[in-house]
């Protein structure tokens, strides 16, 4: 398993409560690994949330941003109609 963190340039600053989480999932893993232990709360599902919480953040910003490409496109079009 990779301990490397994510990009902090990927999380916005409301993401804070998301990154606490996803920290407090690397420390438990972390917690786990060193005492060899069977985890009970499963925490594959943890970071199954936290990726899924990635996922639909970078596609919520990926549609803004195709959104604001379309928009932006239109403007032209619009102004070179007007012309």
């Amino acid at each position: 398993m990779s301990k490397r963190p994510a990009p902090e340039a990927f999380y916005d600053s409301d993401d804070e409560e998301k990154m606490d989480r996803r920290n407090e999932t690397h420390r438990f893993l972390e917690r786990q690994q060193a005492s060899a232990q069977p985890s009970t709360h499963q925490p594959e599902y943890c970071l199954m949330e936290l990726l899924v919480d990635d996922f639909l953040r970078c596609s919520h910003n990926f549609m803004e941003e195709l959104n604001k490409m379309y928009n932006e496109k239109q403007e032209e079009v619009q102004m070179e109609v007007e012309d």
